[in-house]
């Protein structure tokens, strides 16, 4: 081999390494933005309500542990499915049961979050709580791939 070809081989080679690090790296040079706010805890009393998204679908939470969505975006999970080729919808319409969940998960650092699930029919989806304390959201990944979320805001 001689130099020319060696040099010009290593420099496809440096570059190829280059490009697969930095593309195995992506997330860590492009991080997902945060949630909404850091998380928060609402009793059940300040969940109920009704809480609109960014593109005006809506949840009714009621006091009985029903709900009414409307079109509401959300990280949807067929219940009992473990297919993972199943078409998620970006937003649902329906009627269901909710129920809040506090805990302590590792990823809020200590602090309590409240967890709301809906269940439709064969379909469940989890919001957590986030934001300021006076004006909390409730908020699901859309896609961790492109880094959305689902962000629902409560009307007064």
């Amino acid at each position: 081999m001689n130099f020319r070809t060696g040099g010009a081989l290593r420099a496809v080679l440096a570059c190829a390494a280059l490009g697969t690090l930095l593309s195995g790296c992506g997330i860590l040079l492009n991080p997902a933005p945060p949630p909404p706010g850091p998380p928060q805890t609402l009793s059940t009393e300040d969940l109920i309500g009704t809480w609109r998204d960014e593109t005006d679908g809506r949840l009714t939470l009621s006091a009985d542990g029903s709900f009414t969505a409307t079109d509401v975006c959300g990280d949807y999970t067929k219940s009992g499915d473990d297919i993972v080729s199943v078409e998620e919808p970006l937003a649902m319409t329906g009627t269901g049961a909710w129920d809040p969940l506090t805990w302590d998960p590792a990823r809020a650092h200590g602090r309590l979050v409240t967890t709301v699930r809906i269940e439709f029919a064969e379909w469940f989806a989890d919001y957590d709580v986030g934001g300021a304390v006076e004006s909390p959201k409730l908020w699901a990944y859309k896609s961790l791939d492109n880094a959305e979320y689902c962000i629902l805001s409560k009307q007064p």
